[in-house]
């Protein structure tokens, strides 16, 4: 690249300064930088000056980002630097006596003389001014910025320039991923296996940051093959022809695989209005309300390549905002973007990722539209705990030979099990083709240091218990130990329970999962277990298994009419304690399925299922209507049909359980559950159907707003039966906040035959504390978000099911009652709250709108979560 040394020589400049309000324009800074180093050093041993300062309010003592400060050299042009988002800067000028001056809109223009010392500190304490200076302004148009009038023209040829306006095209593809570790001396940094990493890679001169700290590697990936990319259908389907996997603690699974060597994980389109980060939700510069967040600094004209480019200097008017700050290249014929050096702001209300950095160069192909070229992303992940070292990764991905509207067969587009059955490359010299950086992999072979940190005992050990936490098994070559949650649990009908139970891996077979649990209490004396056999007949967008399952096993009332799976941690949590309270059952229930993906966005799913339910609290029902005798039990037999759509292609299968979206972007999900009760078949007892729908979005952006989580649902049971088949909402009884869950309402407070409920969480982010005066500088440090939520139910109840529940047992014992909703009324409260209380806690204050007479009810409440969020 080669720059200009006549810089900006196609803009004519006049400059008038106004009197402007403080108020408005307190964080606009107007001066630019308009001439940089325009000329060179008289020789090249002159001295230099370096200096160095921070830049803060002389009444708040509030540090001042992103201030100019600068020097005037003799031929008018200036010298200078912006100051960082911790109102710090370096200047390096000439060995001479000078002028240092730090101006920013609001404040009195700050002027301090350099000294002869060839390092000085030249702090500023900016007086805020009534009269702020007004804007720089281009000739033909006033009050103006230069620099606007290019994002202006870059917003207005997006659709020209973006990769959408692509039917559809190919490319070429090498994806690189590094991570390391930088041991701290606290806490595991201490143990014995990283001591003995450390020490292997000391060996290594080329292993430190740019503070000499050691780095340790971890794991490096890399990915050779080829992307394919429609507009219509929106799919896209990348196949890897070569990989190379070698990491610590790391097995390489087909889904990870696809994470590891695929481009999915740095796909960033600045082209889009947000740029999506870990699920955060970053205004591109070039979004369409850039004024929101961004200002600009026009900084020189340039070439890069074969391109004439404006230089764009980037800054947030917050920088606690979820924004960029960087440079910008705008190509001056068709104003897209040639190449950005973004990262984001430090004070991002983000937790535990830091140094997140976005470098971009662009490419034009026939159409005119601009592609990928080269693509670098860095973060370090940090702050979890002082006992748990920094780590760092990095993602270097280069594309080549694109193809421009030359599309397949619709049917191309969707995965294929070949796509995953890549070649497995170590030979350093297949890699080296690809390698065109100054990466450390590239200087040495991390791949073969990290086969040899693999070897010491320590680190084999280490491995072990990491896969332990994260599986809950204990691996072994075909058969996994586990869950080690549901190994024991003490309550007050099994007294302590003890269990134990194992599954297949795919070492036994990829095809055949077998997995079994057992369990035994001292006090009931009674063997309870879930035996689970299934056959996958293909993974990923195709994926098919049918499978059966018989559990004997006690289960709470509110678990026996879901129809999603529970997290192991939490069904295992209602073993402990007086389970009596949430109206137990003991089931034994036989489980027959079918399930497979029309494509990956869609999954249907057929059950057929019979189940004994034997009530372990004071329950009976009228089999029907009429008779007087009073039964306990339950039988059952039913037919379930659920249909499961989410749109989006960028979803990975870890395993057939697991499933995560690397894109980031959250799109609604679609479930419809069809239930049909069969009267007389192996003895069940019950006629009926029930239809439910639901319908929900997480992380789902809401502008400046922030992000927000919705579900609505409906449900209606069409026939007449005993209540523990009819729908008991989910109330909460607990200290804890449960999500979903109506938190201010008793755990079993409700029931209803029909039903229909929304919930609506606002997450707003820092947008509202961060722009309160006082608040602001505080949450600089606590990074707390406020939220508000609020939640609905409807419900009645059909009068049939209703004369089918007694008063008392059949021994006399009285049943506890359950309260119904009144049409026309339904039950309501919200909440408002602080998340990332210490980054890990979450309170909600919560009022309960109406109902207030029912027994028990209350009116507020406090309730707590504990949650890892970024």
């Amino acid at each position: 690249m080669c720059e200009s040394k006549n810089s900006l020589h196609n803009w004519k400049q006049t400059y008038s300064f106004n009197t402007m309000s403080k108020n408005i324009h307190k964080n606009f800074s107007f001066l630019f930088f308009f001439i940089l180093l325009n000329g060179v050093f008289t020789h090249s041993f002159a001295q230099k000056i370096t200096i160095k300062g921070k830049i803060t309010d002389v009444t708040t003592k509030e540090v001042l980002p992103f201030v100019n400060v600068y020097i005037k050299n003799a031929d008018g042009t200036l010298k200078g630097v912006v100051s960082d988002d911790n109102g710090k800067y370096t200047l390096e000028v000439e060995n001479k006596k000078d002028t240092l001056f730090a101006v920013f809109m609001g404040y009195q223009t700050g002027k301090k003389v350099i000294s002869l010392g060839l390092l000085q500190t030249i702090d500023f304490k900016l007086i805020p001014d009534d009269e702020s200076v007004g804007e720089v302004v281009v000739s033909g148009r006033k009050k103006d910025n230069p620099a606007w009038a290019i994002i202006r023209n870059a917003v207005k040829n997006k659709a020209k320039n973006s990769p959408a306006n692509l039917d559809t095209y190919q490319y070429d593809m090498y994806n690189r991923l590094e991570g390391y570790i930088r041991p701290n001396g606290k806490g595991i940094s201490k143990m014995k296996l990283l001591k003995e990493m450390q020490k292997v890679s000391s060996k290594y001169p080329q292993l430190k940051d740019e503070k000499g700290l050691p780095l340790v590697p971890i794991i490096v990936s890399e990915g050779v093959g080829t992307k394919y990319v429609s507009k219509k259908p929106k799919r896209d389907r990348e196949i890897i022809t070569n990989s190379n996997i070698n990491g610590i603690g790391i097995e390489n699974t087909e889904g990870l695989g696809d994470i590891l060597t695929k481009s999915s994980v740095a796909n960033f389109n600045f082209y889009n209005n947000e740029v999506v980060i870990f699920q955060k939700y970053f205004l591109s510069p070039v979004a369409d309300g850039w004024r929101v967040m961004y200002d600009y600094d026009l900084l020189d004209s340039v070439m890069v390549d074969k391109d004439f480019c404006y230089k764009l200097n980037i800054v947030p008017k917050n920088s606690s905002d979820l924004a960029f700050v960087g440079t910008l290249w705008i190509t001056k014929k068709d104003f897209a973007i040639k190449k950005i050096e973004a990262r984001a702001s430090d004070n991002a209300n983000i937790n535990f990722v830091s140094g997140i950095k976005i470098n971009q160069t662009f490419t034009q192909v026939e159409t005119g539209v601009w592609l990928p070229q080269s693509i670098d992303f860095e973060m370090q992940v940090k702050d979890i705990s002082d006992l748990i070292p920094e780590m760092y990764m990095k993602t270097h991905i280069d594309n080549k030979n694109y193809i421009i509207n030359k599309p397949k067969e619709k049917d191309f587009y969707d995965e294929k099990e070949s796509d995953t059955k890549t070649i497995a490359t170590k030979d350093t010299t297949f890699w080296k083709e690809f390698r065109k950086d100054s990466s450390l992999v590239n200087q040495l072979n991390v791949t073969s240091l990290i086969d040899s940190m693999k070897a010491i005992p320590a680190v084999r050990s280490y491995t072990r218990t990491l896969t332990v936490l994260a599986s809950g098994y204990f691996e072994g070559s075909k058969i996994e130990i586990g869950h080690w949650a549901r190994f024991y649990a003490w309550n007050t009908i099994e007294g302590h329970r003890l269990g134990f139970g194992f599954r297949t891996s795919s070492l036994w077979s990829r095809k055949i999962r077998f997995d079994t649990r057992i369990a035994y209490g001292t006090k009931d004396q009674k063997i309870k277990y879930n035996a689970h056999l299934r056959y996958i007949f293909a993974y990923g967008k195709k994926y098919a298994a049918i499978g059966i399952r018989r559990l004997e096993d006690i289960e709470p009332l509110i678990q026996l009419n879901l129809y999603e799976s529970l997290p192991q941690l939490f069904l295992a949590a209602n073993r402990f304690g007086d389970i009596s309270k949430i109206r137990p059952f003991f089931k034994q229930e036989t489980t027959i399925y079918a399930e497979k993906r029309i494509n990956f966005d869609f999954l249907q799913k057929i059950t057929f299922s019979h189940r004994v339910l034997k009530p372990l609290y004071n329950f009976g029902y009228y089999a029907q209507e009429g008779i007087t005798e009073i039964s306990t039990d339950l039988t059952t037999s039913e037919i379930t049909l659920q249909s499961v759509y989410q749109k989006g292609s960028s979803r990975t299968q870890l395993d057939p359980d697991t499933e995560i979206n690397l894109s980031g972007i959250s799109r609604p999900k679609f479930s419809l559950t069809g239930v049909i009760g069969v009267k007389d078949v192996f003895g069940s007892q019950f006629e009926y159907q029930k239809l439910f729908l639901d319908i929900s979005q997480r992380n789902m952006r809401t502008g400046s707003l922030g992000s927000a989580d919705y579900n609505f649902s409906v449900g209606h049971i069409f026939s007449p039966v005993p209540y523990p088949l009819l729908k008991t909402h989910l109330g909460n009884n607990t200290p804890f906040f449960v999500n979903r869950a109506f938190n201010m309402m008793q755990g079993f407070e409700f029931v209803s035959s029909s039903y229909a409920s929304f919930s609506y969480t606002q997450f707003f982010g820092g947008f509202i504390l961060d722009r309160i005066p006082l608040m602001k500088t505080i949450n600089k440090k606590l990074k707390w978000r406020l939220l508000t939520s609020f939640n609905m139910l409807y419900g009645t109840m059909n009068e049939k099911s209703l004369r089918l529940l007694p008063t008392q047992t059949a021994t006399g014992d009285p049943i506890t009652p359950f309260y119904i909703l009144t049409p026309n009324k339904p039950y309501m409260e919200i909440s408002y709250g602080i998340d990332n209380i210490f980054k890990f806690f979450r309170v909600d204050f919560i009022h309960r709108l109406n109902y207030l007479e029912n027994n028990g009810a209350k009116s507020f409440g406090i309730k707590f979560l504990a949650q890892i969020k970024l």
